[in-house]
Protein backbone atom coordinates (compact mmCIF):
# COMPACT_ATOMS: atom_id res chain seq x y z
CA UNK A 1 0.00 0.00 0.00
CA UNK A 2 1.31 3.41 -0.94
CA UNK A 3 2.04 5.66 2.01
CA UNK A 4 0.53 9.12 1.95
CA UNK A 5 0.46 12.02 4.33
CA UNK A 6 -1.58 15.21 4.35
CA UNK A 7 1.66 17.03 5.18
CA UNK A 8 3.70 15.90 2.19
CA UNK A 9 1.23 14.21 -0.11
CA UNK A 10 1.53 17.03 -2.65
CA UNK A 11 5.31 17.26 -2.44
CA UNK A 12 5.95 15.83 -5.91
CA UNK A 13 3.43 18.14 -7.58
CA UNK A 14 4.74 21.05 -5.54
CA UNK A 15 8.26 20.36 -6.72
CA UNK A 16 7.18 20.10 -10.34
CA UNK A 17 5.56 23.53 -10.07
CA UNK A 18 8.64 24.99 -8.39
CA UNK A 19 11.20 23.82 -10.93
CA UNK A 20 12.34 26.75 -13.06
CA UNK A 21 13.19 24.71 -16.11
CA UNK A 22 12.12 21.25 -17.20
CA UNK A 23 13.41 18.33 -19.22
CA UNK A 24 16.87 18.04 -20.84
CA UNK A 25 17.55 21.77 -20.63
CA UNK A 26 17.50 21.65 -16.84
CA UNK A 27 19.61 18.51 -16.68
CA UNK A 28 22.33 20.34 -18.61
CA UNK A 29 22.58 23.15 -16.07
CA UNK A 30 25.45 23.14 -13.60
CA UNK A 31 24.69 23.40 -9.90
CA UNK A 32 25.90 27.00 -9.88
CA UNK A 33 23.62 27.87 -12.81
CA UNK A 34 20.65 26.29 -11.06
CA UNK A 35 21.41 28.17 -7.86
CA UNK A 36 21.69 31.46 -9.77
CA UNK A 37 18.22 30.93 -11.26
CA UNK A 38 16.77 30.05 -7.88
CA UNK A 39 18.48 32.83 -5.92
CA UNK A 40 15.85 35.60 -6.44
CA UNK A 41 13.16 33.27 -5.12
CA UNK A 42 15.39 32.19 -2.23
CA UNK A 43 16.06 35.82 -1.30
CA UNK A 44 12.34 36.59 -1.32
CA UNK A 45 11.37 33.64 0.86
CA UNK A 46 14.17 34.39 3.35
CA UNK A 47 12.99 37.98 3.75
CA UNK A 48 9.37 36.88 4.07
CA UNK A 49 10.37 35.09 7.27
CA UNK A 50 10.82 38.53 8.84
CA UNK A 51 7.24 39.43 7.91
CA UNK A 52 5.68 36.42 9.60
CA UNK A 53 3.44 36.95 12.61
CA UNK A 54 5.63 34.35 14.31
CA UNK A 55 8.75 35.90 15.82
CA UNK A 56 12.19 34.98 14.38
CA UNK A 57 13.20 33.09 17.58
CA UNK A 58 9.98 31.05 17.36
CA UNK A 59 10.64 30.29 13.67
CA UNK A 60 14.16 29.18 14.57
CA UNK A 61 12.75 26.89 17.26
CA UNK A 62 10.24 25.38 14.81
CA UNK A 63 12.98 24.75 12.23
CA UNK A 64 15.48 23.34 14.71
CA UNK A 65 12.96 20.98 16.32
CA UNK A 66 11.62 19.75 12.96
CA UNK A 67 15.16 19.25 11.66
CA UNK A 68 16.22 17.33 14.77
CA UNK A 69 13.25 14.95 14.48
CA UNK A 70 13.80 14.53 10.73
CA UNK A 71 17.51 13.76 11.17
CA UNK A 72 16.71 11.12 13.78
CA UNK A 73 14.25 9.42 11.42
CA UNK A 74 16.68 9.65 8.49
CA UNK A 75 19.57 8.13 10.44
CA UNK A 76 17.32 5.19 11.38
CA UNK A 77 16.42 4.64 7.73
CA UNK A 78 12.91 6.14 7.92
CA UNK A 79 13.06 8.61 5.04
CA UNK A 80 9.29 8.94 4.74
CA UNK A 81 8.91 9.84 8.41
CA UNK A 82 11.74 12.33 8.02
CA UNK A 83 9.74 14.10 5.29
CA UNK A 84 6.65 14.09 7.51
CA UNK A 85 8.68 15.70 10.30
CA UNK A 86 9.81 18.47 7.94
CA UNK A 87 6.27 18.91 6.65
CA UNK A 88 5.34 21.06 9.65
CA UNK A 89 7.55 23.80 8.21
CA UNK A 90 5.32 24.23 5.18
CA UNK A 91 3.51 27.02 7.03
CA UNK A 92 6.55 29.11 6.07
CA UNK A 93 7.03 27.95 2.46
CA UNK A 94 6.33 24.95 0.22
CA UNK A 95 8.43 21.87 0.98
CA UNK A 96 10.39 22.26 -2.27
CA UNK A 97 11.30 25.86 -1.37
CA UNK A 98 11.82 25.86 2.40
CA UNK A 99 14.26 28.75 3.10
CA UNK A 100 16.43 26.85 5.58
CA UNK A 101 19.89 25.71 4.42
CA UNK A 102 20.19 22.67 6.68
CA UNK A 103 16.68 21.53 5.76
CA UNK A 104 17.49 21.72 2.05
CA UNK A 105 20.73 19.77 2.60
CA UNK A 106 18.84 17.07 4.48
CA UNK A 107 16.20 16.89 1.73
CA UNK A 108 19.04 16.47 -0.78
CA UNK A 109 20.51 13.64 1.30
CA UNK A 110 17.11 11.92 1.52
CA UNK A 111 16.61 12.26 -2.25
CA UNK A 112 20.10 10.91 -2.92
CA UNK A 113 19.40 7.92 -0.68
CA UNK A 114 16.27 7.29 -2.76
CA UNK A 115 18.38 7.57 -5.95
CA UNK A 116 16.32 10.51 -7.17
CA UNK A 117 18.92 12.58 -9.02
CA UNK A 118 16.57 15.39 -10.00
CA UNK A 119 15.35 15.95 -6.45
CA UNK A 120 18.92 15.75 -5.16
CA UNK A 121 20.07 18.43 -7.60
CA UNK A 122 17.04 20.59 -6.85
CA UNK A 123 17.60 20.65 -3.10
CA UNK A 124 21.36 21.10 -3.39
CA UNK A 125 20.77 24.05 -5.71
CA UNK A 126 18.34 25.55 -3.20
CA UNK A 127 20.87 25.18 -0.40
CA UNK A 128 23.50 26.85 -2.58
CA UNK A 129 21.09 29.65 -3.51
CA UNK A 130 20.35 30.33 0.17
CA UNK A 131 24.09 30.47 0.89
CA UNK A 132 24.57 32.86 -2.04
CA UNK A 133 21.78 35.06 -0.68
CA UNK A 134 23.80 35.42 2.53
CA UNK A 135 27.08 35.93 0.67
CA UNK A 136 25.68 38.82 -1.37
CA UNK A 137 24.69 40.70 1.80
CA UNK A 138 28.33 41.62 2.52
CA UNK A 139 31.80 40.10 2.34
CA UNK A 140 32.13 38.94 5.93
CA UNK A 141 35.60 40.43 6.49
CA UNK A 142 34.66 42.95 9.20
CA UNK A 143 31.83 44.26 11.34
CA UNK A 144 31.01 46.88 8.71
CA UNK A 145 30.68 44.28 5.95
CA UNK A 146 29.32 41.37 8.01
CA UNK A 147 27.09 38.83 6.34
CA UNK A 148 23.46 39.50 7.28
CA UNK A 149 21.42 36.61 8.63
CA UNK A 150 17.63 36.52 8.69
CA UNK A 151 17.68 33.90 11.46
CA UNK A 152 20.53 33.16 13.85
CA UNK A 153 20.46 29.45 12.98
CA UNK A 154 21.32 30.25 9.35
CA UNK A 155 24.92 30.43 10.54
CA UNK A 156 25.02 26.68 11.22
CA UNK A 157 23.67 26.01 7.73
CA UNK A 158 26.19 28.37 6.14
CA UNK A 159 29.08 26.67 7.96
CA UNK A 160 27.79 23.20 7.04
CA UNK A 161 27.65 24.25 3.38
CA UNK A 162 31.38 25.09 3.55
CA UNK A 163 32.35 21.72 5.07
CA UNK A 164 33.77 20.29 1.83
CA UNK A 165 36.50 22.93 1.76
CA UNK A 166 36.61 24.46 5.26
CA UNK A 167 36.57 23.31 8.88
CA UNK A 168 35.15 25.36 11.73
CA UNK A 169 37.93 25.87 14.30
CA UNK A 170 36.45 28.63 16.46
CA UNK A 171 33.47 30.85 17.11
CA UNK A 172 32.89 33.89 19.30
CA UNK A 173 30.37 36.65 19.90
CA UNK A 174 31.38 40.28 20.15
CA UNK A 175 29.53 43.55 20.67
CA UNK A 176 30.57 46.83 19.09
CA UNK A 177 28.71 50.14 19.05
CA UNK A 178 25.65 48.45 20.49
CA UNK A 179 25.50 45.78 17.77
CA UNK A 180 26.21 42.07 18.23
CA UNK A 181 28.25 40.00 15.81
CA UNK A 182 29.21 36.35 15.59
CA UNK A 183 32.73 35.69 14.30
CA UNK A 184 33.72 32.24 13.07
CA UNK A 185 37.25 31.02 12.37
CA UNK A 186 37.51 28.72 9.36
CA UNK A 187 40.46 26.67 8.18
CA UNK A 188 40.58 25.68 4.52
CA UNK A 189 41.90 22.43 3.10
CA UNK A 190 45.05 24.25 1.95
CA UNK A 191 45.80 25.23 5.55
CA UNK A 192 44.87 28.93 5.37
CA UNK A 193 42.55 30.46 7.96
CA UNK A 194 40.07 33.29 7.86
CA UNK A 195 37.64 35.07 10.16
CA UNK A 196 34.09 35.61 8.96
CA UNK A 197 31.68 38.11 10.54
CA UNK A 198 27.90 37.67 10.77
CA UNK A 199 25.08 39.84 12.08
CA UNK A 200 21.45 38.89 12.57
CA UNK A 201 19.03 41.37 11.00
CA UNK A 202 16.49 43.10 13.18
CA UNK A 203 12.88 42.33 12.42
CA UNK A 204 11.49 45.35 10.52
CA UNK A 205 8.91 47.32 12.38
CA UNK A 206 5.33 47.02 11.18
CA UNK A 207 4.29 50.41 9.74
CA UNK A 208 1.66 52.10 11.82
CA UNK A 209 -1.63 52.97 10.21
CA UNK A 210 -2.14 56.67 9.73
CA UNK A 211 -4.86 58.11 11.87
CA UNK A 212 -8.02 59.06 10.00
CA UNK A 213 -8.44 62.82 9.59
CA UNK A 214 -10.68 64.30 12.23
CA UNK A 215 -14.16 65.37 11.18
CA UNK A 216 -14.74 69.15 11.00
CA UNK A 217 -15.88 70.52 14.32
CA UNK A 218 -18.09 73.50 15.05
CA UNK A 219 -16.24 76.68 16.05
CA UNK A 220 -15.62 76.82 19.78
CA UNK A 221 -14.55 79.57 22.12
CA UNK A 222 -10.83 79.28 22.79
CA UNK A 223 -9.92 79.19 26.46
CA UNK A 224 -6.29 79.77 27.27
CA UNK A 225 -4.54 77.87 30.05
CA UNK A 226 -1.58 78.82 32.21
CA UNK A 227 1.84 77.71 30.91
CA UNK A 228 2.80 74.24 32.10
CA UNK A 229 -0.77 73.11 32.77
CA UNK A 230 -1.00 71.11 29.56
CA UNK A 231 0.68 67.64 29.60
CA UNK A 232 2.72 66.68 26.55
CA UNK A 233 2.86 63.15 25.16
CA UNK A 234 6.26 61.82 24.14
CA UNK A 235 6.36 60.01 20.82
CA UNK A 236 6.58 56.21 21.08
Amino acid sequence: MKRTSPKIGGYGALLAAALLLAGPAQAELTMTQRATLIEPRAVKLRMLLLQQKTSPPAIEKDADEALQRAEEFWRSGQSFQALVALGVLQKYAPMAELPFIKVQLLLAAIAQNERNNELTSHHRAWAQALVKAINTSGNGTSEQSAYRLVLANELAGWVLAQSDTHTLVGQQTLEKNGRKYTVVQLKSTDGTSRRVYFEVMNKPAVPRKSAAPAAPRAPQTLHTAPLGSLASTAPR
